[in-house]
């Protein structure tokens, strides 16, 4: 089965972060392959059982279990978590329809007029008319980076685009954004703009959109938003070279001396910090991290392209991966109920948490007694950006047992 196909413009809303920071990527990238992921090929078959479902081709997500969608080279497979992600995505937006409101699913909107690109359109997940407010909600599938509503520009645009497309048919006074993460705890973000504030951002793309048109090698400006997706994250981009190459020099191989201790671990890295290294200095290598995994992910891509085109990577081939995992084909449910009793035919579990808070979604009085028999481990400490929103640890040190094994020497001597 194949997804439905869709165009992106040159400078559109879901390359905001890209184009917008780094104004010269546009002109550097022409031309280049983009290979995709597995990650982003699932992320578009989320999208499109869900258009389905809201668009009244399918029932529910569900119908879809266990069907192959062929993505960009990839076969994804709809499995339960798609199909439970899909399903919270789209009680969420007819959660938000009111009465007499209305449902554009899967629409174009204009943004030619924000960034001088004839014709150009993005192409919003859902935009939702309730009364005099506008309702822009855009799904990520994807689950390991957290996305937000607040200061989303991805998602201004497409408020933007609508805007431009609806004012003459509706008066809209206010505008909310909305990012769905079904996957992430706690995963659904809003902001609500006046069209004001919306205004103000449209200023800022047209500035943005303009430094484009004006760049040269110089403005190229590496950095995590930017570099993650772009096309020449793969080695082309000599300002992410020279970045990559500073960075690494506080780093450096480890030697046989480094091992000579048996009693350290054995997942002792191959690669160690240098000594004498500042903490700022280590701080500023930890900010570049994701841009270094960005071109290995890069680098993994480009070499993947090849080796499918016939060309030699030396010391690197396709293989196959391991098989899948084994299914039943149609027919073997009643082959097996034939052989075996009820019991040992089918296996029964207890639903999740999650699933279980949706079926009590309509009786909070019950859900608050349920809530009680639920318990959650703690998070572990873990280093995070500033910005993350974590909560603090404050790790034990010796010297904060110091002052105890004074007192309590001092209650010996007056005992």
């Amino acid at each position: 089965m194949k997804v439905t196909e869709k165009t992106h413009a040159k400078l559109g809303p879901s390359g905001w972060d890209w184009w917008s920071n780094c104004s010269y990527a546009p002109t550097l990238c022409e031309g280049l392959p983009n290979p995709s992921s597995r990650y982003a090929a699932q992320g578009t078959v989320a999208h499109e059982i869900s258009d389905r479902v809201l668009s009244d081709e399918a029932v529910d997500a569900g119908v879809f279990l266990g069907q192959v969608f062929q993505v960009d080279g990839f076969d994804i497979e709809v499995d339960d978590e798609m199909v439970e992600a899909s399903t919270a995505y789209t009680d969420y937006v007819r959660s938000r329809i009111d009465d007499g409101g209305v449902l554009l699913n899967e629409v174009s909107v204009p943004i030619g007029h924000l960034t001088g690109e004839t014709g150009a359109t993005g192409t919003a997940d859902a935009i939702i008319v309730n009364g005099n407010r506008l309702i822009v909600i855009d799904l990520k599938y994807g689950k390991g980076v957290r996305v937000n509503a607040e200061g989303n520009g991805q998602a201004r645009m497409y408020a933007l685009g609508a805007l431009h497309m609806l004012s003459s048919v509706y008066e809209v006074a206010e505008v909310e954004t909305v990012i769905v993460h079904p996957r992430l705890e706690s995963g659904i973000t809003s902001e609500l703009l006046s069209i004001g504030e919306l205004q103000e951002f449209q200023d800022e793309v047209e500035l943005a959109a303009g430094r484009v048109l004006i760049a040269t090698e110089d403005d190229l400006n590496p950095g995590e938003k930017q570099c993650k997706f772009c096309p020449a994250r793969n080695g082309t981009c000599p300002a992410l070279n020279a970045e990559l190459s500073r960075n690494m020099q506080l780093v450096a191989p480890a030697t046989a001396q480094d091992f000579a201790d048996l009693t350290m671990p054995k997942q002792a890295a191959a690669i160690a910090v240098n000594e004498g290294v500042t903490s700022e200095k280590l701080s500023e290598f930890l900010r570049a991290v994701p841009l270094i995994e960005a071109a290995i992910t890069a680098a993994r891509a480009e070499a993947e392209r090849r080796l499918f085109a016939g060309e030699g990577v030396p010391g690197f081939y396709l293989g196959m991966g391991r098989k899948g995992n084994r299914k039943w084909v149609d027919g073997a449910e009643e082959e097996l109920r034939k052989r075996l009793t009820v019991a040992e035919a089918y296996e029964k579990k207890l639903i999740s948490v999650p699933t279980a808070e949706k079926l009590f979604k309509k009786k909070p009085k019950t859900w608050v007694k349920i809530k009680d028999l639920i318990t959650q481990s703690e998070g572990k400490p873990s280093v995070c950006k500033e910005g993350d929103g974590n909560p603090v640890y404050t790790p034990v040190t010796a010297t904060d047992f110091a002052d105890l094994s004074a007192q309590t020497e001092a209650d010996r001597l007056l005992s």
